[in-house]
């Protein structure tokens, strides 16, 4: 391709990524222009990734490893955070781990007899506690390989037509960051969303992904064995350690992170 075309081609490429939101021109006097990512494309990939609360259900397994490890079990804090309680619902639904109930209001008659605004009620009337203990099927993070591997797969390069992943800049140089945010962005939407296709996923999640990078991104997922396909091969969907395995992934250096005591 000769320089004129080119520069033509990159042209069309800048327009179309100013249309869309994706860039936006930096002011100030440089030399030439200088884009950079759009403030709302940033926010909102931001927002979609839920990059903390995968790392909150990851940091709250390994506690939890720690407790049951101990001999001890766990109350779920009243003040949960949501990637706590995405790690809970995923364990139990499983037959990872046994809820059990205690200090559950026994109130036949009401909480006040006669008195049926509930909306007027205290919060602590419906308060109770939720112990955690492992079931026999229960896993510690060092017996599920899958949570280990992701650490070592090499990262996509490339799509099939040689196009570069927005994780990677013009020199192939990989952004490691921008990979487990895009990581979470879609494992995120095909857990919550439904089962996805590619292009379904790609339509969801616009103007961040293109579909040759959700493909990127299912293909490497598939190798740790953490997708699974929809009957009649329609779509993907995500398997059991989904949370765990990206989870591990993210590193947001404590920052914001809850932390949980072993109580009993």
């Amino acid at each position: 391709m000769d320089k004129k075309s080119l520069n033509t081609l990159l042209e069309r490429a800048v327009s179309s990524l100013m249309h869309d939101r994706v860039i936006s021109r930096v002011k100030g006097k440089f030399m030439g222009q200088v884009f950079k990512l759009n403030n709302n494309f940033e926010r909102r990939a931001e927002k979609l990734a839920n990059m903390e609360k995968f790392a909150e259900a990851s940091r709250f397994k390994s506690e939890l490893d720690m407790c049951f490890r101990s001999g001890e079990t766990m109350l779920v804090p009243l003040d949960a955070n949501a990637g706590t309680i995405m790690a809970i619902i995923n364990l139990q639904a499983q037959g990872r781990i046994v809820l059990q109930h205690e200090n559950f209001p026994d109130v036949p008659f009401g909480f006040e007899p006669s008195n049926y605004e509930g909306r007027m009620f205290p919060k602590s009337y419906y308060s109770f506690d939720v112990r955690l203990t492992p079931s026999d099927k229960y896993l510690y993070n060092e017996d599920i390989p899958m949570a280990i591997e992701a650490n070592h797969l090499p990262v996509p390069e490339k799509g099939p037509v040689g196009e570069l992943p927005i994780w990677r800049d013009f020199f192939g140089n990989l952004e490691a960051e921008r990979w487990v945010q895009y990581v979470c962005l879609v494992v995120f939407a095909l857990a919550t969303k439904g089962p996805l296709n590619a292009k379904s996923a790609a339509t969801l999640l616009h103007p961040m992904v293109e579909i040759f990078e959700v493909n990127l991104i299912v293909q490497w997922i598939q190798s740790l064995g953490i997708l699974e396909l929809t009957a009649g091969n329609h779509g993907w969907t995500v398997g059991e350690w989904w949370w765990l395995v990206i989870g591990n992934m993210v590193d947001l250096r404590g920052r914001g992170l809850q932390r949980h005591s072993c109580r009993w």
